[in-house]
């Protein structure tokens, strides 16, 4: 029969394991009451610290300092206040006593206040192109000098050894007075360092005024001239009289343009405080003041500024403006603006007169040059140019590279194929500164009866003996002083493969336009090398005629070596 009950070993284990059990449930209870404990000191310290931060905002800037609780008087000794009305005891003691005893009925021991002076970077001292973040006043050879801004310093005005004093007038302070101040405040239980807090004190929150080294800088906004717009003047005949050219489609909104010269100065326009006042600089904020203005009661301003208009110089320039009001300033503002004294001009009008082509190329040039080479001007506004022949629009394409603008076929991007007869051609269009040209010319296709009898004849053939490169540049001129070269008819072979044709599709690529326009320049560059040795080209084209039927078609081949 079975022994019941436990044996002496069972019961061992058993309270083995139980006192195992009790010192790791010991060891929970005691993390889970220290860590309550710390989360409610947290939790109070957060609150007392925004209860101190409330008042310190309360206290004028220039009587905050840098404090210790456990020093005589916080630490605050010396002489406070203007230099000419001075008061040997701190006048916001009892702040700092009343924090001191919820402190401490809070078992808190101690408080410090830690203070280091900021300056907005407008400098841009850190490369990061922006003027809105901060810096610390920076003193690495203790001279009691910014580093960088020798106007913020220590100055011991009244020669009394301490910086805790205001004077000027405006006021200042002796210490540096960088209108921005950060307050770290630190409480401690037992040297034992409980919680930290930090803000940004600032000199406006005292005065009520707006700094451009503080939180609130004076806001600056330019709506006129817009940024990238150009300036145009009228002082000419052909200024004039470009500008009041009456294009068939006006501008778009989008585009704009502000006037100044002479006669009509530029207006500046904007926003800003009321009643600041303005500077204005061309090209650089260090440059002379060239006008100053004021805004009236609601901060708008509408500046006339005849010294910067007439310091403006043909391109691209920037202006800069800023705004002040007593001892405050915005940031520098700018906007960057092109003037233009130009207006565009049309040339290279063709063709002209007669010319034997069927499929003409017609085309002008429509440029917007400066006075100056090299000068920016406010650039060719294709939305509004227009090509007509005679009264009705065609379509065209404008390369703005080779500035011409090209009657095409809608449906094919090729010039269009036209009748024997006369042709009126206008191109108008304008510049981004509302310049405007107009040209009209004529011409006349006439190819006779169709009768030619003689074939197109082809000259100028490249290359001829040695090829100076390789690949090779074949070209050659097709013509027909009579009746004209069909474009489409022309084909380019090198050693019998056909290169340049209708059929490859590069024929209007491949062939410029000669003038008068009675044939073209047939051009075609192979994609690699050529083998060395002999290698032939071949050219074909027609002429428009239709009589003699032995006399349409040329075909003509040459020779050249590759070494």
């Amino acid at each position: 029969m079975a022994n019941k009950g436990f044996s002496l070993i069972e019961v061992m284990v058993s309270m083995l394991i139980i006192g195992i059990l009790g010192v790791a449930l010991s060891s929970v209870f005691s993390f889970v009451a220290v860590s309550s404990v710390r989360g409610r000191e947290q939790t109070i310290a957060a609150n007392l610290s925004q209860k101190f931060f409330v008042k310190l905002n309360a206290i004028p800037y220039p009587y905050v300092f840098a404090l210790d609780s456990s020093s005589s008087s916080y630490g605050l000794s010396g002489s406070f206040g203007p230099v000419s009305a001075q008061v040997s005891t701190y006048p916001y003691i009892s702040v700092f006593n009343d924090f001191r005893s919820s402190l401490v009925s809070h078992k808190f021991s101690r408080f410090t206040l830690d203070i280091r002076f900021v300056i907005r970077d407008l400098g841009d001292l850190d490369g990061d192109s922006k003027t809105t973040d901060l810096r610390y006043f920076t003193d690495s050879n203790s001279d009691l000098i910014d580093d960088y801004d020798s106007a913020v310093r220590y100055l011991d005005q009244n020669g009394d050894t301490d910086y805790r004093d205001t004077y000027s007038s405006p006021e200042i302070t002796e210490e540096p007075h960088t209108r921005l101040k950060e307050a770290t405040l630190k409480l401690y239980k037992a040297e034992r360092l409980v919680f930290q807090e930090t803000q940004l004190l600032s000199w406006e929150k005292f005065t009520g005024a707006e700094g451009k080294a503080a939180g609130a800088t004076l806001p600056l906004v330019i709506s006129t001239p817009t940024e990238n717009s150009a300036v145009y003047a009228l002082t000419t005949s052909a200024q004039q009289n470009s500008f009041s050219l009456v294009l068939s489609t006006p501008y778009p909104d989008t585009v704009k343009s502000f006037r100044g010269d002479s006669i009509s100065s530029l207006r500046i326009v904007g926003e800003t405080v009321a009643n600041a006042t303005f500077s204005w600089k061309l090209n650089a904020t260090t440059n002379t003041t060239l006008d100053t203005c004021t805004a009236d009661y609601l901060g708008n301003f509408d500046c006339s500024v005849p010294n910067l208009t007439s310091a403006l110089t043909e391109g691209q320039q920037t202006i800069w403006g800023q705004a002040y009001k007593n001892v405050y300033y915005s940031p520098w503002s700018n906007v960057t603006i092109v003037r233009d004294i130009n207006p565009p001009s049309i040339s290279s009008q063709t063709p002209t007169g007669a010319t034997p082509n069927l499929r003409p190329t017609v085309r002008a040039t429509f440029v917007d040059n400066p006075v100056t080479a090299g000068r920016t001007t406010a650039g060719v506004n294709t939305s509004v140019m227009k090509l007509f022949h005679s009264t009705t629009a065609v379509s065209f394409e404008y390369d703005p590279i080779t500035t011409y603008a090209t009657w095409i076929d809608s449906t094919t991007g090729t010039p269009p194929q036209l009748s024997t007869g006369s042709y009126t051609i206008v191109l108008e269009g304008g510049d981004n500164a509302k310049y405007s040209a107009r040209s009209t010319w004529t011409f006349t296709i006439d190819i006779g009866d169709f009768t030619d009898n003689s074939a197109p004849s082809v000259s100028n053939k490249v290359p001829s003996g040695i090829a100076a490169s390789n690949p090779p540049a074949v070209s050659c001129e097709i013509k027909d002083n009579q009746s004209g070269i069909n474009i489409e008819t022309i084909v380019l072979k090198i050693d019998g493969t056909v290169v340049v044709s209708s059929v490859t599709g590069n024929t209007f690529s491949a062939c410029s336009p000669l003038s008068p326009q009675e044939g073209y320049q047939v051009s075609y560059t192979p994609g690699s090398a050529l083998s060395s040795g002999s290698h032939t080209a071949t050219v074909i084209g027609d002429h428009w005629a239709t009589s003699p039927t032995n006399k349409i078609t040329t075909e003509e081949t040459w020779s050249f070596n590759i070494p």
